[in-house]
């Protein structure tokens, strides 16, 4: 992992595997994403608190309705 810091937020980038438009690739790789969200997309915020934002857009969301701070 990667720690970044972004608007006054800290937070770590993980990576994963796989790619959506080739078969089998993502077998194995992805399991985290799944158990979290129920699907194999990213992006997924997994905040302090716990909460999961998954979905570009809603965490470009949620990011506008929590400032750093």
């Amino acid at each position: 992992m990667i720690l970044y810091t972004c608007a006054g937020k800290k937070y770590e980038l993980e990576v994963v595997g796989g790619f959506k438009r080739l078969p089998g690739s993502r077998r194995g790789k992805r399991e985290r994403i799944v158990e979290l969200t129920g699907q194999e997309d990213v992006p997924v915020l997994v905040t302090d608190a716990g909460t999961v934002v998954a979905g570009s857009q809603e965490i470009v969301d949620w990011a506008g309705a929590h400032p750093a701070g």
